[in-house]
């Protein structure tokens, strides 16, 4: 049998499967695998392992071998199977991911493809399906699981849960005080309560382009897809939380150089409610983590204005 030279089957490309390989992803050669040489001379040639052709050999301390018959005119009797680059096909990667296997997200644009979802940590939800809705419904989800009193034991009245929520969750949580009925008391920590715009035109434009945008959170690379950018624009907390009439709480650092603290002032300005407080944490950042200090303040505040409107019990 000679080396395929056009194969048009279920397999991925030579840059992904050398990723994969540096990765950790391991080969174990059986028949019907496909795989490359890098580096003899046949980088162009694709070969498949046969019981008749190509076969694996176990050496001494389980080093694996693939044993190449009849092809004395490629001066070519064996290869460490390290020196070989697999090309896994689709079942197979499926195969390798197990249970964290979710599904595949068609991704549009100038060159279309497929991104796996699959499942890391206690998540399911992929990357791509991250959105303003989305989130809210989460965030809804919480509040209801809440009002049920999970505990059993009457610990939680449902009648004095609040929300509160810190940069983009401060939007979030605005859309649900709003329009949740029962909110007890809303506490906005350096809050993006404000109707959407658009954000980040340029990431907004390459996600169009590419259907979503790498965001490098140091342990991985996340995707933010084009919805959520779109529903980022299209979203309304301000409006969301505008008839609102319960207590508020807006704690905001007055360094913040990701969301201005005016925000939140033209927040508390727009509200119905007549029960409204800011209140400045001089030298914070935007998540109050510039020091100890700040953080602890953000947190006192927080828990004497609670016990102040719903009470210590």
């Amino acid at each position: 049998m000679r080396p395929s030279l056009a194969h048009t089957g279920g397999v991925i490309s030579r840059q992904l499967a050398g990723d994969l390989r540096d990765a950790g992803l391991a080969w174990t050669p059986s028949k019907g695998d496909w795989f490359v040489i890098p580096d003899h001379g046949l980088d162009e040639l694709e070969f498949v392992v046969s019981d008749m052709v190509i076969e694996t050999l176990r050496m001494a301390f389980d080093r694996q071998m693939l044993a190449f018959n009849g092809t004395t005119e490629w001066a070519m009797d064996t290869l460490a199977a390290s020196e070989a680059l697999w090309l896994p096909r689709e079942d197979q990667l499926r195969e390798v991911l197990g249970e964290a296997f979710i599904g595949l997200e068609y991704l549009p644009g100038e060159t279309p493809g497929y991104a796996v979802a699959m499942l890391l940590g206690d998540s399911e939800e992929p990357d791509l399906s991250l959105d303003y809705p989305n989130m809210v419904l989460d965030a809804t989800a919480s509040l209801d699981y809440l009002r049920q009193d999970p505990t059993g034991d009457g610990a939680i009245d449902p009648g004095k849960i609040a929300i509160l929520g810190l940069s983009r969750g401060g939007g979030i949580g605005a859309t649900v005080t709003g329009t949740v009925p029962g909110v007890a008391a809303f506490v906005s920590w350096s809050g993006a309560v404000y109707n959407g715009y658009d954000e980040d035109p340029a990431g907004h434009e390459e996600a169009r382009e590419d259907g979503f945008v790498p965001v490098d959170f140091g342990t991985r690379i996340f995707k933010l897809g084009l919805n959520w950018f779109d529903t980022i624009e299209a979203s309304h907390p301000l409006d969301d939380i505008s008839g609102y009439t319960g207590p508020i709480l807006a704690v905001v650092g007055s360094d913040d150089q990701v969301v201005d603290p005016q925000v939140s002032t033209d927040f508390l300005q727009t509200v119905a409610s007549a029960d409204t407080t800011l209140h400045v944490v001089e030298g914070a950042d935007h998540g109050f983590t510039a020091d100890q200090e700040v953080g602890d303040e953000a947190i006192r505040v927080t828990t004497d204005w609670l016990v102040s409107r719903l009470g210590a019990g």
